[in-house]
């Protein structure tokens, strides 16, 4: 049981709503509210599924009746465009020439084809015109037969134009101005090459659907609450639409349909547009490359699910009511060993030898949970000890840096002014003002905070700035052989890499030797890196102090003052590019040392 001075009501008076309401909740979600709304909600879904479904049975249904006109229309337009095309009469029209018009022979060929497309109309084909290239005469069912330039229609001229380089059939919408009424007509427009049979290209069938007079026919035979039909090309521009001015649009240009179109029959989905939801189905056309999509809000067919929802909301407060005098009977035997948790997080030195002597008698839960609060306990406090030797280390890292700051500025700008009083004195160029201007050079780059990064060719040419400045000190006493590979020169290094490496070679390989010696600098691209050798045939090191180096340059952190050089460019070299890059050293045979630097071929991903 829990101490006097920890019971539960003290708990409660100490917390408030923290403590004792927040397990009241918790256990009213997980014994009776949770379980009571999930079943409620599950009946919910159920029934919202299952009624999804039967209007996505319905929707697709009706859209299908939608294609099967469409696609019944369509056939209709192609077999009359073809019976056009390929008539008699129209050929004989299609082939005769301007300048024999008007004899009674040619009056008697356009009467003809006059007569063959009054025929073919139907309740939803606004016109039929059949057009010769030959002549430039136009026949059509509204306006009769005259020339092209004084017939009232020009707009489809510029689209068959257009295409009929390239194809014989088409259909497209387009927007037709009576000039007589000022009325606008809708159209979806089928052009026909004509003769049919024929490759050559004597005009066109082309016929004109009324679509306000198919959306009225088709309104007679489906579902009245569909509220919006599209019928799309596979360019994705709706050719026939329940609202009119939407013909002639690209269907990506509706709200909610961007992502809709030009794809296969599938299930209808539900998506809120403007802040409805919407049923959203598609299907493709049996007979072209059309999409039909409809679009009908959800509200029209959710009337059902009104009675459900109320008694679900109704449910919710009965169930809470009832959960609320469950939860406090339980809570009771629920809080019990929170608070003896509480108790050893309060005094937690009191429980640990307890905890461990009990460890062999077996676990449960509460061991466990304490076991784990003291094992946290102890981990923090080897955590702060261990950032405290790391903020130590920091410091020192930081103090080795502020000895070593100076102004890098001043410096270059008294390197030049002395440069200038070399050369006032020695009236020109010199050796000193030489070495004065290569050391100027050098100190430029390291003052350059900007970019840490630089092409392998300048660094190697301030590399070389660095040989000329210490071969005038050890005249003759060193040579440098440069074997660079041309494809790296334009990747990216660290700046001042390679200096430190060579004067590593000169101070503890070359001047120790007693006689002349050489330094070999080596570059190329190895297994997918690039890889620089500076090695020397100077005095070298032993192989207990080669692996004693590479061990530090793998583990090292934070240096010493001591062979500052090659530590700083590995250092730099692993910031930058990532743990495995750095520095690696190794005997050169058969004397000497080798310095092998390894870092990414940059160039590979630009």
């Amino acid at each position: 049981m829990l101490n006097k001075r920890n019971s539960i009501w003290n708990y409660i008076q100490d917390y408030k709503f923290n403590s004792l309401f927040i397990k009241y909740f918790l256990l009213i979600l997980l014994l009776l509210i949770l379980p009571l709304v999930s079943v409620s909600f599950g009946i919910y879904r159920l029934n919202g599924s299952i009624l999804r479904e039967e209007i996505g049975a319905a929707h697709v249904s009706s859209l299908a009746k939608v294609r099967d006109i469409m696609d019944m229309v369509m056939k209709e337009v192609d077999r009359l465009s073809v019976r056009i095309s390929s008539d008699r009469a129209v050929e004989r029209f299609l082939s005769i020439e301007k300048r024999k018009f008007p004899d009674y022979t040619t009056i008697d060929v356009l009467q003809n084809v006059s007569n063959i497309i009054s025929i073919s109309t139907s309740d939803y084909i606004y016109s039929i015109y059949v057009y010769s290239d030959v002549s430039n005469y136009i026949i059509s069912t509204s306006k009769g037969g005259t020339t092209l330039s004084r017939f009232y229609d020009n707009s489809w001229l510029e689209e068959f134009k257009a295409k009929s380089r390239h194809e014989r059939k088409w259909i497209s919408s387009r927007k037709v101005e009576d000039i007589l009424t000022d009325q606008v007509n809708t159209f979806i427009t089928s052009y026909y090459f004509a003769p049919f049979y024929s490759l050559s290209k004597g005009g066109v069938v082309i016929v004109n659907l009324d679509v306000d007079k198919l959306k009225s026919f088709i309104s007679n035979n489906v579902d009245d609450r569909i509220e919006k039909i599209y019928a799309v090309d596979k360019d994705g521009k709706i050719l026939f639409s329940s609202d009119t001015a939407d013909v002639g649009k690209y269907i990506t240009e509706m709200s909610g349909l961007q992502d809709i179109g030009n794809a296969g029959s599938y299930k209808p989905i539900i998506r809120q547009i403007d802040g409805v939801n919407q049923v959203i189905t598609q299907i493709s056309s049996a007979y072209n490359d059309w999409t039909y999509i409809s679009v009908t809000p959800l509200h029209k067919f959710e009337q059902k699910m009104d009675s459900l929802t109320q008694l679900m909301w109704l449910s919710i407060p009965v169930n809470i009511l009832v959960a609320i005098i469950v939860a406090y009977l339980i809570s009771v035997q629920v809080f019990q060993p929170i608070g003896r948790i509480m108790e050893v997080l309060d005094n937690p030195e009191e429980y640990y030898d307890r905890i461990t002597a009990d460890q062999e008698k077996g676990l449960n839960e509460f061991k466990y949970i304490t076991m784990n609060i003291m094992k946290s306990f102890d981990e923090n406090r080897q955590m702060e000890e261990e950032l405290a030797q790391r903020m130590r280390m920091l410091k020192q890292a930081q103090t080795a840096a502020l000895q070593s700051q100076i102004n890098p500025h001043f410096l270059y700008n008294t390197l030049q002014t002395i440069n200038w009083l070399v050369m006032s004195l020695t009236k020109g160029e010199n050796a000193a003002s030489a070495v004065i201007e290569d050391l100027s050079d050098i100190l430029r780059v390291t003052m350059d905070t900007e970019n840490y990064l630089i092409p392998i060719e300048d660094e190697v040419s301030y590399a070389k700035k660095y040989i000329e400045i210490q071969q005038i000190r050890y005249k003759n006493k060193f040579t440098v052989h440069w074997e660079m590979d041309g494809e790296i020169m334009d990747n990216l290094i660290a700046k001042v890499s390679l200096q430190p490496l060579i004067e590593n070679s000169i101070y503890h390989g070359i001047k120790p030797k007693k006689k002349a010696g050489n330094i070999f600098i080596r570059g190329y691209i190895s297994e997918g890196n690039i890889k620089i050798e500076v090695s020397d045939d100077g005095v070298g090191l032993s192989e207990e102090g080669i692996n004693s180096l590479n061990m530090e340059l793998r583990h090292s952190n934070v240096f010493s003052d001591k062979h500052i050089g090659v530590r700083n460019v590995n250092q730099r070299l692993k910031l930058i590019f990532g743990e495995e890059y750095g520095i690696t050293l190794q005997k050169r045979d058969p004397e000497g040392l080798q310095v092998n630097i390894v870092i990414p071929n940059l160039k590979q991903y630009l």
